[in-house]
């Protein structure tokens, strides 16, 4: 079964002190991240909620951002396994996934 998670990544902090949001997707055992192209403050990043916290003047639209394409990935996931003529290839161009 494949999974995907919403990470904070701190390890990758820009000078300006925002750090990106990336998927974690685990396919197959293997582990892939696909960056969202968005950056934030560590502060403002729930780790226990996974979202961005409300003190983010854009939380509102960032968290329905990410919950789409969290969604759009995991169908993307299940159209692979369930559909004989789905393509990884087809996947891997929408998303840049390396399966």
């Amino acid at each position: 079964m494949a999974t995907v998670t919403i990470l904070l990544k701190k390890e990758k902090l820009k000078a300006d002190g925002t750090a990106p949001i990336y998927f974690r997707v685990i396919n197959n055992r293997k582990t892939t991240f696909v960056s969202s192209q968005i950056y934030i403050k560590p502060s403002e990043w729930d780790e226990d909620k996974i979202r961005v916290k409300v003190k983010n003047k854009n939380s509102e639209r960032l968290n329905a951002y990410l919950t789409q394409k969290k969604g759009e990935l995991e169908a993307s996931l299940l159209t692979l396994k369930t559909e004989p003529n789905s393509s990884k290839d087809k996947i891997k161009e929408i998303y840049y996934i390396d399966f």
